[in-house]
């Protein structure tokens, strides 16, 4: 399952994801499902554009809109693989911590990203990856990732996934996040120290 989570909107790009799974049903693949879960903006008619454009392409048996859910831990322990398609920066960012937090691997595009929030190459190599960048707004690249990610199999997935997982409990924990701004506030009264003595 290949799961999209967040708020459907232009700027979040999911139309990218129908894009790519229409590339993997053209290059033979037929064994995937994609979900949609989050909620779209209520006034907006993006969400029926979406769903034509899914049925335009023939995808419905492939697509499923599963609308805002309070359970997504049980959406991303179901989840072979998380897809980010923002368009903008930032617009993913909370989804893709989570993601990784479950052991899930993840595709992101390079907007989202440098590397701060996923372990991907070109930063570092293949074998310490946590998921797989692809350039932004480039559903033929995605379609890419999707496959790489796809053809790679369960136990590679699950060993990207751990990855994912030990570099958040490492990087995002409560303790590391106060060790950070403890030096932060030590080195702004540094600074401070400095500039008085002169």
């Amino acid at each position: 399952m290949i799961l999209l989570p967040g708020r459907l909107s232009r700027p979040k790009a999911p139309h990218l994801l129908v894009e790519a799974a229409a590339r993997l049903r053209e290059a033979g693949l037929k064994d995937f499902i994609c979900i949609f879960a989050g909620e779209h903006p209520g006034r907006s008619g993006y969400a029926g554009e979406l769903w034509d454009q899914v049925h335009q392409a023939g995808l419905a048996n492939r697509m499923r809109f599963a609308g805002h859910t309070e359970d997504m831990l049980s959406a991303y322990s179901l989840a072979d693989i998380v897809v980010c398609t923002s368009v903008s920066q930032g617009g993913h960012r909370r989804a893709v911590l989570e993601a990784q937090a479950m052991g899930v691997p993840v595709a992101v595009s390079d907007s989202e990203n440098g590397d701060e929030i996923v372990r991907a190459a070109p930063y570092i190599p293949d074998a310490r990856a946590t998921g797989v960048l692809y350039r932004s707004g480039d559903s033929g690249e995605l379609a890419q990732t999707l496959f790489k990610l796809l053809a790679m199999g369960a136990p590679a997935r699950r060993a990207m996934g751990v990855r994912g997982r030990e570099w958040i409990a490492s990087h995002f924990s409560k303790e590391t996040f106060a060790e950070r701004l403890l030096a932060v506030y030590r080195d702004v009264a540094r600074k401070s120290a400095l500039r008085a003595g002169r």
